[in-house]
């Protein structure tokens, strides 16, 4: 994994044997190459679908507004950021309080869905 690589490679660098603590961060985007769309449609039902199989897993959903999030924190950092109000975010956590799943989308007559990101710490 390249983790590994980048820890043995602080090692030889600074003669120090290091035990980090790893999370992991996946972001699936949707939005570029999945169709003419921008992202992932699916019918209302596929998307509760999906939101029950989450759920099956120990997941617990929580919506969120997903701007309250990003926004501040992009806007900081100096990025010109544009709203688009369709867009919606839902928050999981799990019941082992290790890992988290976020997940952006529009709902109008179907559902797309942007992004889902996980998160785990390891």
């Amino acid at each position: 994994m390249m983790e590994d690589e980048i820890i043995k490679a602080l090692e030889d660098i600074t003669n120090l044997r290091i035990f980090p603590n790893i999370n992991k961060f996946i972001v699936i985007n949707f939005e570029y190459g999945i169709s003419t769309t921008l992202g992932l449609t699916m019918s209302k039902e596929e998307f509760v679908k999906f939101r029950e199989w989450l759920k099956s897993k120990g997941f617990t959903e929580v919506e969120i507004d997903s701007r309250d999030i990003s926004l501040p924190l992009l806007k900081r950092f100096g990025y010109i950021v544009s709203v688009d109000n369709s867009r919606r975010g839902l928050y999981y956590f799990h019941n082992d309080g290790k890992r988290a799943v976020f997940v952006t989308y529009a709902e109008g007559e179907v559902v797309v869905m942007y992004r889902v990101i996980y998160f785990e710490k390891v």
